[in-house]
Parts: structure tokens; C-alpha cells; sequence
């Protein structure tokens, strides 16, 4: 969004709009006569009124979209309009998301015994919360083994289908340090740089549970398995890696392994 702000409208925007901005388009797209929102989309604006003025940005926009409508009107029809009428386009990837990041957290967790002890101490003080550390244990196991690896798209006017790897991006050392390969969920412990910001990308910038849903949920999966089983093990016929390896993340990964409580 702030590419698209800076690059083609030449304006810069805080960050309010920049957060805001996107989920609050689809949510009047769906919802055209909520006041409340149309309130809020003027209040954001209002508040970027020393970055550009209404009138200059509404001009640069309606011209953007009179040249590209009918490439617009084509993605809303195959793509958004399906989303939104089509609930297991929500649920499928829901539930796909969900038990990768709970089972790649826990299997990391298992390579790592003083991390897992760690971890059921700070749940054992904080009963009700979610300690810092399964945060941190939740981001980088989205970023090491992200649910979607790949997101295709196609050029509208060239027909031209474009890949953008995400498991690269996430697993890039130049952006995430010689350690990249490495499960070190203490990287979140500080502030990421804005370039790491712009190349976590663990769910989609449509997806309803980026922003605090699918850490609560899995959160509250992986501390519920760690408070009723005190013991969890891997038969030692089903080895992991060591961890100086990452994980195996193709699709049938690990289907044969046995834990025991």
C-alpha cells in the first residue's frame, strides 16, 4: 500500500491508513451502506490531509481506475466476488494454516527441549496469557515454514503468470541474517527492520486472521497441548532431523512419525 501511495500517487501516508486502508476497502466493498465505516475511511483521510489533499488524491484514483476498469471489473468478477460467496475459500485455507503452524511449532519445540521447557514455564506463570515467547515461537515458525509458499498471480494484459516465492523471501539471508535457516524465534524479540516488515508475509493482505486471530488461535492449541501433556515424544524409529537442519515441508512430510504422551 505504501508503494502503491508513494510510487504512483507521489504521496506518503501514516500509518493508521497504511493498516487500516486495505481491510476497510473490502469491508465497505461488501458492506456499501455502513455509515460507520464510510466515517472511518473520512477520518483517515482527514488525518493524511497534510500528505495530499482529498481532492488531488480522488483525481490521481478515478483516473487510475477509468484506464484499468474493465481489468478491475474482470478480477472482481473471477477472483474477489468468488471469494467472498464461496465460505470454504475462508475455511480450507483456515484449517490448512492452522495445523501447519501448530504442528511445525510443536515439532521445533520437540528438537528443542530447553526452548519447550522454557515455554511450559512461562505458561505455567501466566495461565490466562499467552507468554511472549510462544509469540515469538508462532512468527518464526510462519516465517521458516510459511502455510502458502508460493503466491501466483497473472498479468491481466499479457496473460504473463508471475510466481512470488515466499519461502524464499522468508528463508532470504541477505534480509534475515546468516542464521535465516536456523529456528531462533528470539529474531522477534526486537523489532524487525522495515525491510524484514515488508518481507514477512505469512497470510495475505485480504486474509481476516493476519493480524491477531491466527496467533491467538494457535496459541491457544499449542499451550493447551503443552499444559495436558507433560510428556510428548517422538519414537525413536521416526527420527527428526538434527536442528541445525530445517524441516521437511512438503505435504506428505513426517506422515509415518508416532508421538507418544
Amino acid at each position: 500500500m505504501d508503494a502503491f501511495l508513494s510510487t504512483i500517487l507521489g504521496v506518503h501516508a501514516n500509518e493508521d491508513l497504511l493498516t487500516e486502508l486495505p481491510d476497510l476497502i473490502i469491508h465497505l466493498w461488501k458492506n456499501r451502506t455502513d455509515t460507520a465505516a464510510r466515517h472511518r475511511l473520512q477520518e483517515l483521510f482527514s488525518a493524511n490531509k497534510d500528505n495530499f489533499s482529498q481532492s488531488e488524491f480522488w483525481q490521481h484514483l478515478q483516473t487510475i481506475l477509468a484506464d484499468h476498469m474493465d481489468d478491475i471489473l474482470k478480477i472482481t468478477k473471477n477472483d474477489f466476488d468468488e471469494k467472498v460467496s464461496n465460505p470454504l475459500n475462508i475455511i480450507v485455507p483456515g484449517w490448512e494454516t492452522m495445523w501447519r503452524v501448530v504442528f511445525y511449532s510443536l515439532l521445533e519445540l520437540l528438537r528443542r527441549p530447553d526452548l519447550l521447557e522454557e515455554l511450559r514455564a512461562q505458561l505455567n506463570d501466566s495461565p490466562k496469557s499467552h507468554p511472549v515467547l510462544l509469540e515469538w515461537v508462532l512468527k518464526e515458525t510462519l516465517r521458516l515454514y510459511p502455510p502458502t509458499k508460493n503466491i501466483y498471480r497473472t498479468n491481466v494484459q499479457t496473460d504473463e503468470q508471475v510466481c512470488i516465492s515466499v519461502l524464499d523471501i522468508h528463508r532470504n539471508k541477505t534480509v534475515w541474517g546468516a542464521d535465516a535457516l536456523n529456528f531462533r524465534p528470539q529474531r522477534f524479540q526486537r523489532e524487525l527492520t522495515d525491510e524484514q516488515k515488508r518481507c514477512y508475509l505469512p497470510f495475505s493482505i485480504s486474509c481476516p486472521a493476519r493480524h491477531k486471530f491466527a496467533y491467538t488461535f494457535a496459541g491457544a492449541l499449542v499451550s493447551q497441548i503443552l499444559n495436558n501433556y507433560p510428556k510428548i515424544n517422538i519414537t525413536e524409529e521416526c527420527l527428526l532431523p538434527t536442528v541445525d537442519l530445517t524441516l521437511d515441508i512438503t505435504r506428505d512430510s513426517y506422515h509415518d512419525l508416532t508421538i507418544t504422551v
